[in-house]
């Protein structure tokens, strides 16, 4: 269970860390919105 909460956890803020690298990809769909 807490094994589980740790992997995504981590799961998480990778893809944060990945969205937040990619800023052209956050412009383009704060344009398209």
């Amino acid at each position: 269970m807490i094994l589980q909460f740790l992997i995504g956890l981590q799961t998480l803020i990778g893809s944060v860390a990945y969205f937040s690298k990619s800023k052209n990809i956050t412009r383009y769909f704060s344009e398209y919105i």
